[in-house]
């Protein structure tokens, strides 16, 4: 993946892709943090009519009612805004996978705004994450082999 290019408080920064080292102490970085909010999470999506893993072993997506499903979103969002408002650990997030960004951090936790910030965690997961890559291994180029 290439290099991004975020806006945190009407200044550009270049975030560089790590090496596969930095990513993964990122990502375990990242995974602790958010860890605190799975069972939250796993508590709403398991009030949707009793899903567990077992339920999802062995039903389709169809088999879920959407007045149960509708029942859960206002407990998964509320884990959705407390991530999103816990903006000081985002911004250390932030820096730890671009130290270079670590000289501009109080620049950037007084001028950069709620959704810049929360675009360039974005972009910082896509490059941590990048299932993106994988999906040529999923539809290779040329036509599909048939049997016969």
């Amino acid at each position: 993946m290439t290099d991004k290019t975020i806006r945190l408080g009407d200044k550009d920064y270049q975030i560089n892709n790590p090496g596969i080292k930095q990513s993964r102490e990122w990502r375990k970085l990242f995974t602790t943090y958010l860890d605190q909010y799975s069972p939250r999470l796993l508590d709403a999506l398991q009030d949707i009519g009793g899903m567990s893993t077992d339920f999802l072993k062995t039903n389709k997506i169809t088999d879920i009612k959407i007045d149960e499903l509708l029942k859960t979103i206002p407990s998964i969002y509320e884990v959705i805004r407390d991530v999103m408002n816990d903006t000081d650990v985002l911004v250390n997030l932030l820096c730890a996978y671009s130290p270079a960004l670590e000289t501009d951090k109080t620049r950037i936790d007084e001028e950069a705004t709620d959704e810049e910030l929360l675009k360039a965690i974005i972009e910082v997961v896509k490059m941590a994450y990048p299932f993106g890559s994988l999906k040529i291994l999923s539809n290779p180029p040329g036509p599909v082999p048939t049997a016969t």
